[in-house]
């Protein structure tokens, strides 16, 4: 995927690939085979092999990483032309297996005979690890999985089932709107599976959804849950890349589509908070830009979880003399929701770990030309109570 994505933009916009300096890309969900896939995408498209590569892991903020990462190279004057992006294969995730079984498994190969590493390999292993285990997205530190803390925001909030799912109803609307007025076409690359099927949109997308339909999913996490594989984002396959160029090269003949003027990274803790980092982020960006909430045209937040969307905007929104979390200052102003992912969002287009990123980041540029507004925030929260947020500016 991630070639395709690269070779494209190459394609698109007419790129002498002898002036590319380096290609940064996230990636979450490793490519065992090739653990280095930006490298690796030089060679499948046998560009110069001057060209450097490297692979960046941060959980969702990986593409969003691979972006600032290019930013400062290039600012630094290392660089002029950098393509930054993310990729993930979440159907192709490596499997893996009980601890005792690989450790088993390495120690019969110190055999000789075949007969002895089949035995010595055996008696280790009960019947039960010979059975892969069920990949799980959770934080390694308190076993929790990511759902789990979305279900304490609801609760810590009050967010109810209802604002969920009405919020994730939403989401999908939006999306279908988007894709049929063709905000999206020029950003997909149509596909052709071994199938022969074509894929030339999103296949999250949910257009014929309803409340009542929403409301009929049980909870995912707990039993007595908010929860759903509704009103959540499902982790899908996805690639996606942008192109940063210094000002040297925009005087060489490079249009920019618009600048990245300034991020922030911040964190939380690996309890009840750890999916508000892109507040915290948010926050932190605005005071150092003397910019506020209602100074911002365009919001692309990551949508991990309706109830985390919900929880975050309820925490900018807070009075700053009466913030909801203790230790967070909300910054000056308002998010109103008819600012936010006008297209939709990760909970109707999928999330594809570090391509979302990017995909935020193409969504505000193109929002922000369509109404025309100065300035747009990108925002994602990770695991491990990461977060991050970008103000990019329209130069239109």
């Amino acid at each position: 995927m991630i070639g395709f994505a690269v070779g494209y933009l190459i394609e698109k916009t007419d790129l002498d690939p002898s002036f590319l300096s380096n290609i940064i890309l996230g990636n979450v969900v490793p490519f065992l085979k090739g653990p280095n896939i930006a490298r690796e995408v030089i060679f499948h498209l046998n560009l110069p092999g001057k060209i450097s590569g490297y692979t960046i892991s941060a959980a969702c903020i990986s593409g969003l990483r691979a972006v600032t990462s290019a930013m400062e190279e290039i600012k630094s004057g290392k660089s002029e032309l950098i393509i930054a992006g993310g990729v993930e294969s979440i159907s192709n995730m490596p499997v893996t297996y009980r601890e005792t079984f690989i450790r088993s498994m390495f120690k019969a190969r110190r055999e000789k005979s075949p007969f002895a590493r089949l035995y010595l390999f055996a008696k280790a292993n009960p019947l039960r690890n010979f059975f892969p285990e069920i990949p799980q997205f959770q934080e390694h530190s308190t076993g929790l999985k990511m759902g789990d803390y979305a279900e304490m925001l609801a609760e810590k909030f009050d967010i109810s089932r209802q604002a969920m799912d009405e919020f994730a109803l939403q989401s999908h609307r939006k999306a279908a709107r988007a894709t049929k007025e063709g905000k999206y076409k020029s950003d997909i690359i149509k596909l052709s599976l071994p199938t022969g099927e074509e894929i030339d949109s999103d296949t999250t997308i949910r257009e014929d959804t309803s409340m009542e339909k929403l409301s009929e999913l049980r909870p995912a996490f707990k039993t007595d849950g908010r929860v759903t594989a509704g009103n959540a984002s499902p982790p899908t396959d996805g690639a996606a890349v942008v192109l940063l160029a210094s000002e040297k090269m925009v005087e060489k003949g490079f249009t920019p589509q618009a600048r990245i003027k300034d991020y922030a990274y911040a964190t939380t803790n690996n309890r009840e908070e750890l999916l508000l980092g892109s507040a915290y982020a948010i926050s932190e960006l605005l005071r150092a830009e003397n910019l506020s909430l209602s100074d911002i045209d365009v919001f692309e937040l990551h949508e991990a979880f309706a109830s985390q969307v919900i929880a975050t905007i309820k925490c900018l929104n807070a009075e700053p003399q009466n913030p909801i979390i203790p230790d967070f200052l909300p910054p000056e102003g308002r998010l109103e929701e008819s600012r936010l992912n006008l297209y939709g969002g990760s909970i109707s287009l999928g999330h594809p770990f570090s391509a979302t990123g990017i995909r935020l980041i193409m969504n505000a540029v193109n929002a922000l030309k369509e109404i025309k507004g100065n300035y747009a925030v990108v925002a994602s929260c990770a695991a491990g109570g990461l977060g991050a947020a970008l103000l990019i500016e329209n130069i239109d």
